[in-house]
Parts: C-alpha cells; sequence; structure tokens
C-alpha cells in the first residue's frame, strides 16, 4: 500500500495547522512503533462519543493496513504497508480500491495546540482571514493510527496500492497462476509477504514437479527375441492319378 497522509505547513479544513517541524517530530518518534508491529491503519477513526468510544488506537476488527515505512517527502507525508486481507476490513479495503474508490487518509494523534490569529503563524503570510483563529498542533504531537476515510480534513490524503508488474499469464506456472486468482488484486510480492505459508507450499510443489521431471528414465528392457520354432513337416503330395480315380468310381 503507498499513502500520502498529509502536506505540512498548511491549514486543513478542520482549522488546524500541522508544521514541518510538528511532522518530523511524530515521524522520528513513530519509528520504534513501525518496527514493533504498532503502528496501523482503520477504517474510520476511533469513535469517542460520550456513549460510544473506542480505545484511542480503534479496535483490531477494524484494523485493515500495518505500517512498514513513514517519511517526509519535501512537505508531503508519506506511508506504505501491508494490506491485510485475511479479514473483514482488509477485504473492504482491498475491494474499494480495485474499483478505483478513492479512499481518503486521515492522522489520528495526541499532543497539545496553540489557538492563534492566522497573520501571527509563521509560513501563513497572504492567509485569506489573517484575524481568523488557527489551532496550531505542537511538537509534542504523536500519531496513534493512520486511518482510511471517507471525508479527510487534508484533501491531499490518499490511499493507493501499488503498481507492481504481473507476469504474464502465457508463462505462468499453473501452481504461481492459483496463487493470483486465488488472491485477486494482489501481486506474486504481495503474496509472498503477506501469504507466507501459502507461497512457501507452491513453491515446494513446483520444485518437487521439477525434480521429478530431471530424474533419468529407467530404459526399458530389451525385447525378447521370439522363440525359434521348427519348420512344419509338409504333408507329402499325393499321386496324380488319385483324382482321376476316384471320380471314376464315384461315377459307376
Amino acid at each position: 500500500m503507498d499513502v500520502t497522509v498529509a502536506t505540512a505547513g498548511r491549514v486543513n479544513r478542520n482549522k488546524r495547522y500541522y508544521s514541518r517541524e510538528v511532522w518530523q517530530a511524530a515521524i522520528d518518534a513513530a519509528q520504534p512503533e513501525i518496527e514493533a508491529g504498532r503502528l496501523w491503519g482503520l477504517l474510520e477513526h476511533p469513535k469517542d462519543g460520550w456513549n460510544d468510544w473506542d480505545p484511542l488506537k480503534g479496535r483490531l476488527e477494524t484494523i485493515w493496513v500495518i505500517y512498514e515505512k513513514l517519511w517526509l517527502e519535501g512537505d508531503v507525508v508519506k506511508a506504505t504497508g501491508i494490506l491485510i486481507d485475511d479479514h473483514a476490513s482488509g477485504q473492504t479495503m482491498r475491494a474499494l480500491l480495485k474499483k478505483k474508490v478513492a479512499v481518503g487518509i486521515s492522522s489520528n494523534g495526541t499532543g497539545s495546540a496553540q489557538y492563534l490569529p492566522a497573520k501571527e503563524i509563521p509560513g501563513l503570510q497572504g492567509y485569506p482571514d489573517p484575524e481568523e483563529t488557527i489551532c496550531v498542533i505542537q511538537t509534542d504531537f504523536r500519531l496513534l493510527t493512520i486511518d482510511a476515510v471517507s471525508d479527510p480534513s487534508d484533501l491531499s490524503g490518499l490511499a493507493r496500492q501499488k503498481e507492481t508488474h504481473r507476469p504474464k499469464e502465457g508463462k505462468m506456472h499453473p501452481k504461481l497462476k492459483a496463487l493470483l486468482e486465488r488472491f485477486p488484486g494482489l501481486t506474486l510480492e504481495q503474496i509472498k509477504a503477506q501469504h507466507q505459508t501459502e507461497y512457501a507450499a507452491a513453491m515446494i510443489e513446483m520444485a518437487e514437479a521439477v525434480a521429478r521431471e530431471g530424474r533419468p528414465r529407467r530404459p526399458p528392457p530389451p525385447r525378447r527375441p521370439p522363440p525359434l520354432r521348427p519348420p512344419r513337416p509338409r504333408a507329402p503330395r499325393r499321386p496324380a492319378t488319385w483324382r482321376t480315380r476316384w471320380s471314376a468310381r464315384c461315377s459307376a
């Protein structure tokens, strides 16, 4: 999965401002979480109502991706991860992306904020309303999850599946073709990473088939010549007068 999380240095639709320094601090702090497998994405943010709320990092059944890498490219926050399609949330996300649905991405985190007029925020010179109060996120901001949402506050937040080469079916081993049919929408590299047991089983079966084909075949036994039989003795030839005598006797 390729994910664009946000763009630093601009005010989002929630009237919040994340500077490049804030994002860099959050990315640096998230690296141990990524290595430990604790930075994931949910289908929509956790609920936080008075009578209906979720844990800060959401519920396990709503996880659709586990992130492997998070970095800042210029002012754009980017991430890559593995789509978890073994349960409902991952299958839902894969189906949406397969049909080219523009799924938004939004960060979920904790930290402090300061409210300032736009004219006092460095980098916001020329803001349409200099007197408008903006929520300025501070450098203690820490990521909890990076979620898929229908209406992101930062319109640059977007999820998309990696486009990698799929081998032509005419040159593909039947075992590999069966894997691709079993996991539609995934490449062989993604199947290898996400479904290691099934991929390894297919590789073993392919290796065994090659080994069987490479074994020298036992030559067929030599054909035995047919047994020699003695020539059949010919019956003695009867005298030439036999038919005449026989005919004469029958006519008498």
